[in-house]
């Protein structure tokens, strides 16, 4: 959907924004552009892509580290999609119910699944081959989350090549499992219930 917004030195907001082709659920990122129309053809003279919405809920500004949506996935529980731009998105599957809150509060499946995720996210920012600018926010985001995890700086050898970045992967992955006392918390939680 496009929506045009006036010129720079006169913004016009259209009367009616209203998202009306987006599917429910999905993810909404915005791309913003800037065209010269002075000539015949538009000249494009700055743009800004993968921009999420504030969250005009709770007045929260807080960006996730991983936001969380629901699509058909067929039999899939879930997917990791990363847009260079925008960032990582866990998606779970909408045939599911409710399994973004039961995700929120169950152990298991945290366990089953965010070190999979961690792991993916360590392979796709280190690895010679990423196509990620290392400059983009959500990458220096998640950077920092894995340096917290580790409790240490990440040396340029442990991303020097495949074998490396795997160990890195692994390391980074446990040490977040060790945290979050995943294995722990889910024989606990099997005992209360026995």
């Amino acid at each position: 959907m496009r929506f045009d917004f006036g010129t720079v030195g006169k913004i016009n907001h259209p009367e009616n924004c209203l998202l009306t082709e987006i599917d429910a659920g999905a993810a909404v990122l915005f791309r913003i552009k800037v065209v010269d129309e002075t000539g015949e053809v538009g000249r494009i003279l700055a743009s800004a892509n993968g921009i999420r919405p504030e969250n005009d809920a709770d007045g929260d500004d807080r960006r996730p580290l991983l936001p969380v949506r629901k699509a058909n996935l067929a039999e899939l529980i879930w997917r990791l999609e990363i847009d260079k731009d925008a960032g990582p998105e866990l998606i779970v599957n909408s045939r599911i119910p409710d399994l973004i809150e039961t995700l929120k509060r169950d152990v298991y499946l945290q366990g089953v699944i965010y070190p999979g995720v961690v792991r993916r996210l360590v392979h796709d920012i280190f690895h010679e081959d990423n196509e990620y600018d290392e400059d983009t926010d959500w990458v220096k985001d998640w950077t920092e989350w894995f340096k917290a995890q580790l409790g240490r700086e990440i040396a340029e050898e442990e991303a020097d090549d495949l074998e490396a970045v795997h160990s890195l992967a692994d390391e980074i992955a446990a040490a977040f499992s060790s945290k979050n006392r995943f294995a722990s918390n889910v024989i606990a939680a099997r005992h209360a219930t026995n």
